[in-house]
């Protein structure tokens, strides 16, 4: 395993990595042949432990009482024939599970009409396509469409996208013919995650379970479908060129959809005016997606796998600004400033030079932030000068900010790293509040040790960490810069370990959550992370680990945290960007991926 640091920012979906491995039957028809629906694929970048359940009543409506199945860590489903009828000729859906290529949870919930092998973006627009001509679904009452409506959706989507041809349901995007696929999948998604995160920051939806999330997620496949319905792509490349019209879309459908009308601001809330500050960032990130080579698109290594946490990081941390200002959306709007009035005119631009990105240091960061509040100030300013009173909040970065790091308790120098006495067996930081982040309530840890110029290497990964923001007493709270962050794992998290000897020979195991819990701390704004419990437990397993506290050499010693979650460094530079993978062999979770945040240093042990 191996962990990599990006240097320069570059925006990719969380699709790009995981595409690699889709396994998927591909076809050139574009007719659709209805196939046994008992197995296939989940591909957002692949979602390992999604529950995937057979629409059995033809209601086309997915619920708990119907059969499920999880996918294993490369995406993959199968049901049983006792679950199926009518030969798997059934709708399908997927919901939850984790992104092994950005270590995040899934939101959103794709979607995918009878005869599919694959469930994906898509597949979400054909029976987005399929659902615009029927009936609205009710509970228990069949409206399964006919093989004719799922060919004409097939058809029409596929020429709407410029892939005329591509049978969308079974195609598999790595081994088509057609190397647009594979791009057009990644731009679809980059679209629908980014519309989702942005709007529900902008309505006030973000965190509000997956209910809400999976509703928002489908009112952004909806306009997805109708701007391409309008407006056809001719190039991949021209997907960017919908974002406007997509978040507007969105919003618009959100406002008489039962499950979110009533919820956060969305009722008040101005479609044109949330677009003039989150379409920017759509497109952006669309953009980047698209300028990525295929080659890229499809590698397994580490390097698209640290993209891809880059533009979570990114995304993050746009959508904690949007949400800063939310109120203002709408309000502004109401009083009578357009979208185009000074208020909005470069807000989407400065919000996304506000946004930490890799490669951005934190100082720039501020010094953006800076201008974006000079230039809301302007606005109002040039509002009151027209006789419109507007609020005006004040902008900051939503992040965590890592700094002060240490191993086995010595200070580290960043630029040439820290000597230490005996093996490397703890790491700490000071993670202090600034703005108002949202954080996920649980996230995972990695820990990489890797001998610099040899074949040592030992890697640890806890499955589950507990984060949260605390006041003074030690009650949980809504993150702000006196907050403190209180960092713990739960007893049923699990330890996986994966360890290289001098020799090059390799061992894994997974120890027990009484050892995963024993390994980080937080006393105030200090975290710890301890791994002399593991190490301990592995020396006593003996074979490849007998000898892990002997050693000496330098090593590069990287920590960090997956998931939602923004963090900079306050030592001039933006939090590392981490993966690791390891042997599919090994015993680790979602498919032995693991990339998120944190901090990288080299030790020297003498």
């Amino acid at each position: 395993m191996e962990f990599l640091k990006l240097k320069n920012g570059v925006l990719i979906s969380a699709l790009a990595l995981a595409l690699s491995a889709c396994g998927s039957s591909s076809s050139d028809a574009p007719a659709v042949t209805p196939t046994a629906g008992l197995s296939g694929k989940v591909v957002d970048g692949y979602v390992s432990g999604a529950t995937v359940t057979m629409d059995l009543n033809d209601d086309r409506i997915c619920s708990s009482t119907e059969p499920t199945v999880t996918t294993n860590g490369l995406g993959g489903y199968t049901f049983t024939a006792a679950a199926n009828t009518n030969n798997g000729q059934h709708m399908i859906c997927s919901s939850g599970g984790v992104d092994i290529s950005s270590g995040a949870a899934f939101v959103g919930e794709l979607k995918a009409p009878p005869g599919s092998s694959v469930l994906s973006p898509l597949t979400s627009l054909v029976q987005a396509a399929v659902d615009s001509t029927l009936p609205a679904p009710v509970v228990g009452t069949p409206s399964a469409p006919t093989a004719a409506a799922i060919t004409t959706a097939v058809t029409n989507t596929a020429t709407n996208l410029n892939l005329t041809g591509v049978n969308l349901i079974t195609a598999d995007p790595v081994t088509h013919s057609n190397t647009s696929l594979i791009q057009t999948t990644a731009a679809v998604q980059t679209i629908l995650s980014a519309t989702t995160k942005h709007v529900a920051s902008a309505t006030g939806l973000q965190n509000s379970g997956s209910t809400v999330n999976n509703a928002v997620f489908q009112n952004a496949v909806q306009a997805v479908l109708a701007s391409l319905t309008a407006t056809p792509v001719t190039s991949t490349a021209t997907l960017s060129n919908l974002s406007t019209s997509v978040v507007t879309g969105t919003v618009t459908r959100m406002q008489t959809n039962p499950v979110v009308s009533a919820l956060g601001n969305v009722s008040t809330a101005s479609p044109t005016s949330i677009a003039a500050v989150a379409s920017n960032a759509v497109s952006k990130a669309t953009q980047d997606i698209v300028s990525v080579p295929v080659s890229q698109l499809i590698s397994s290594n580490g390097g698209a796998a640290a993209a891809v946490a880059s533009i979570t990081q990114t995304q993050n941390s746009v959508a904690n600004t949007i949400n800063t200002i939310k109120d203002m959306l709408s309000t502004s709007f109401a009083s009578g400033v357009g979208a185009t009035d000074p208020i909005f005119s470069n807000l989407s631009t400065a919000i996304l030079a506000a946004a930490p990105q890799s490669g951005v240091s934190a100082a720039s960061a501020v010094a953006s932030v800076a201008t974006l509040n000079q230039q809301i100030q302007s606005a109002v300013t040039a509002a009151a000068a027209s006789g419109v009173a507007v609020s005006a909040p004040t902008v900051a970065i939503s992040t965590l900010l890592l700094s002060n790091p240490t191993v086995n308790g010595n200070p580290v120098n960043i630029a040439s790293g820290v000597a230490v006495a005996g093996a490397p067996t703890s790491a700490g930081m000071t993670v202090t509040v600034n703005g108002k982040p949202t954080l996920p309530s649980t996230v995972s840890a990695g820990i990489s040790i890797k001998q610099t110029t040899g074949t040592r290497e030992l890697n640890l990964l806890i499955d589950e960490v507990n984060l949260s923001c605390v006041n003074g007493s030690d009650v949980a709270e809504a993150c702000t810069s006196t907050s403190t962050v209180k960092v713990s794992v739960p007893t049923t998290a699990k330890l996986y370990v994966y360890g290289v000897t001098a020799a090059g020979a390799t061992a894994s195991a997974t120890l027990s959550n009484t050892t995963a819990a024993s390994m980080i701390s937080s006393q105030g704004n200090a975290v710890n992370i301890n791994w002399t419990p593991a190490l301990t437990a592995l020396v006593a397993k003996g074979g490849a680990f007998t000898n892990l506290l002997n050693v000496k050499g330098t090593f590069d010693v990287k920590v960090g945290f997956s998931g939602d979650i923004s963090m900079t460094k306050t030592v001039g530079e933006t939090a590392d960007v981490i993966t690791s993978t390891v042997p599919d062999s090994a015993a680790f979770p979602n498919g032995g991926v693991f990339a998120g945040q944190g901090t990288a240093v080299t030790v020297t042990v003498n």
